[in-house]
């Protein structure tokens, strides 16, 4: 049974102002860091899956497709200084069917939309969701908004959802940065998790390559959120840490949950589609 960490949630330049690292560069990292596999999840979108492609090639490295797909769904109230952006459920593709899948999701949510506001809502992923594993992502995701607006009940009602339309292709997915409010939320998911019977799986929900690399990325954030670097506040301490970590490193972040970590390297195995 494989165990070795693999990241499985890894966005790059190619998902606009929500990451800072060029595909090649996650590579790179991710070769000298010894990871066996990466998967590219980029924002509704697949353009840099080649580039990633040949880079892994190259490197040896297996690279898994993947997206995080923007939800057409009300969002939690915003805050007055900083409005959230829209949940984000991520997907894996498996296999052809599911790649065929992401691409039509894709081209679905982006349909009569200005650029870059795609939006993919429940009737779309019902349609088109065979062949995807999904992972309840982090801050982002769907899982966590639904427990800061609606607590445990709401999140387990969206949790049921996702399980329904991902039979047997779900994981709830932890990460953690060393923040205080994480780790309430990752002992709700794991409560979950046991309630539903559903597999946890560690990620670190990666944003850059390299612990260095968070400057840039923070002003990738400010100019998201169309505020200044001094005034972003809370919005770049999200950002702590979302770097590619080696399999000790995710071992040792995680001493208390180790099949969250060996889930990552079980369930890329299982992912049976790369672009070659």
């Amino acid at each position: 049974m494989p165990t070795h960490y693999t990241e499985l949630h890894a966005a790059s330049a190619f998902s606009f102002l929500d990451g800072s690292s060029q595909p090649e560069e996650l590579i790179e990292q991710a070769a000298a860091l010894g990871l066996p596999a990466v998967a590219l999840t980029d924002t509704n979108g697949v353009y840099g899956a080649p580039r990633f492609y040949r880079a892994a090639r190259e490197a040896g490295i297996k690279a898994l497709v993947g997206a995080e797909l923007v939800l057409d769904e009300p969002s939690p109230a915003p805050s007055l200084a900083h409005p959230p952006n829209p949940s984000r459920l991520t997907v894996l593709v498996e296999s052809r069917a599911g790649y065929r899948n992401l691409c039509r999701l894709l081209t679905a949510a982006a349909r009569g939309r200005p650029k870059g506001q795609a939006r993919v809502d429940r009737a779309m992923l019902a349609a088109h969701a065979g062949g995807l594993h999904c992972l309840t992502g982090g801050e982002e995701g769907p899982l966590a908004r639904a427990l800061a607006s609606g607590g445990m009940a709401l999140a387990r009602r969206q949790l049921e959802r996702l399980a329904a339309l991902f039979d047997g292709r779900l994981h709830v997915e932890l990460q953690r940065h060393g923040r205080r409010q994480q780790e309430h939320r990752n002992a709700a998911l794991i409560d979950l998790a046991q309630r539903l019977r559903l597999p946890p799986l560690a990620t670190n929900g990666v944003r850059y390559a390299k612990p260095e690399d968070k400057p840039l990325y923070d002003v990738f954030t400010a100019i998201r959120h169309r505020t200044h670097l001094d005034e972003a506040g809370r919005l770049l301490a999200v950002n702590r840490q979302r770097h590619l970590r080696t399999h000790a490193e995710m071992e040792r972040l995680f001493a208390d949950n180790p099949g969250a970590v060996a889930a990552s390297a079980e369930l890329a195995e299982r992912l049976d589609f790369t672009l070659a």
